[in-house]
């Protein structure tokens, strides 16, 4: 059960990662403020939360502030854009599913986060192994 909560992991590190290599580190903290609101649709359609209007009202706010920094970023490059907000999605995805599986599980949060590391590290080392292997010739 920790595996697809690992795979995530990277998936958020790894597209976070692309994100700041096409866009300004600014812009992409930017979107990734986006995260509650992710957290949110995750976590009402995963768990059933429901949320008061306050709440609702206040991740508006949230679009507001991406939306126009979106539109008046300089350095705008889609592909970033794309990377920043696949790799807050899987961060909100990560989160709910990681208290889903603790509730389910009744698993503490630190050997959760020890076990996900753990498994973070052995699905990384071999992608850093290919992305840095030099080229034989």
């Amino acid at each position: 059960r920790i595996l697809p909560l690992s795979f995530g992991k990277v998936s958020a590190v790894l597209f976070a990662t692309v994100s700041i290599g096409n866009i300004p580190v600014s812009y992409s903290n930017t979107i990734k403020a986006s995260l509650p609101i992710f957290s949110v649709f995750f976590s009402r359609i995963i768990l059933g939360q429901r949320y008061s209007a306050l709440i609702y009202s206040s991740l508006l706010i949230i679009i507001s502030g991406v939306v126009i920094s979106s539109f008046t970023e300089l350095l705008f490059d889609l592909s970033g854009l794309i990377s920043a907000l696949i790799s807050t999605m899987s961060t909100a995805l990560l989160s709910v599913f990681a208290k889903k599986a603790m509730l389910d599980n009744n698993v503490h949060y630190l050997k959760m986060l020890y076990y996900m590391s753990l498994s973070s590290l052995c699905l990384t080392t071999p992608l850093l192994d290919f992305f840095t292997m030099p080229a034989v010739s």
